[in-house]
């Protein structure tokens, strides 16, 4: 009934791979809670907040729909550490419009567009690098921890960023995010390139153009105040912490192994069934008794 965290003990570069993503995701969630933040804190308006959402719409439908493709066709390794350094240089400029002197309502609106884009490609060639790194013995345990380690990015992710928004508002959410992509960025560079190049023989086709999660837009954390008060950060936090909170309860059942159910009607059918014997052996019965 535990987690199989075996790939983690004998799986040296899928647990680069692990720990790169799993600090990444928790610095995403925190963006994603400080982005509407910021804009609602600048302009007040639940519109500006609903527009950010419109215009990372073209982004993520162009690139999510191309990610899959693409990452099937590349370097897995050096696709999943380009989106991660673009990625990583947007929250840079996300940085830097929040510490100048008067903010940039459309710089924020332009490099969210670009950061969803880049989470277009990160995405699938997570996946795909995933693939290539485990065994296929190990490809349960790998869906099981991948999916612990979003939910505990969605749970702990916005509890983080209410306490970076409260205590130093969008540029200290904005200042961790971009350590964890440096973080993440230095654990990617050390997976050996011997085992991203070897043969695909073990691998099974890529989920890669699948919906996910990462490529959803920023604003789905927009505050739902309609008042003209800033929200304070706890709200948001609070909310979606216990969204995910939820979602792991209900997850949780799928994360273990059960034994598989024992269907007792087909037994009983089974006990009942007459046994039926070849002629030759009845035969010889009655050989041998006469």
């Amino acid at each position: 009934m535990l987690i199989d965290i075996r790939p983690l003990r004998r799986n040296a570069a899928f647990r680069l791979l692990f720990a790169s993503q799993f600090v990444s995701a928790l610095g995403t969630m925190v963006s994603y809670v400080a982005v509407p933040w910021q804009v609602y804190q600048l302009t007040h308006s639940n519109a500006q907040v609903g527009l950010l959402g419109l215009i990372q719409l073209v982004p993520v439908i162009v690139c999510g729909l191309l990610g899959g493709t693409v990452a099937d066709r590349v370097d897995r390794k050096r696709l999943l550490i380009g989106s991660e350094g673009l990625m990583a240089a947007c929250l840079a400029g996300l940085l830097a419009n929040t510490v100048a002197a008067s903010p940039s309502l459309l710089a924020i609106y332009v490099l969210v567009a670009v950061l969803q884009g880049a989470s277009g490609f990160h995405r699938p060639a997570l996946e795909a690098l995933t693939q290539k790194l485990a065994r296929r013995d190990e490809y349960a345990a790998v869906a099981a921890l991948s999916s612990i380690r979003g939910t505990f990015g969605m749970v702990v992710g916005p509890a983080i960023a209410g306490l970076l928004l409260a205590g130093g508002g969008a540029a200290g959410a904005y200042l961790f995010d971009f350590v964890t992509f440096i973080v993440a960025l230095l654990l990617l560079a050390r997976i050996p390139r011997a085992q991203v190049e070897a043969p695909a023989s073990r691998q099974r086709r890529s989920s890669t153009d699948k919906p996910n999660a990462s490529s959803a837009p920023i604003s789905l954390c927009a505050p739902r105040e309609t008042h003209v008060l800033s929200p304070p950060p706890s709200t948001m936090s609070e909310a979606l912490t216990a969204t995910a909170v939820a979602g792991l309860a209900a997850g949780m059942p799928s994360m273990v192994t059960r034994p598989a159910p024992i269907n007792s009607a087909a037994c009983c059918r089974e006990r009942a069934r007459p046994r039926r014997t070849s002629s030759a052996s009845t035969r010889a019965r009655r050989v041998t008794c006469g």
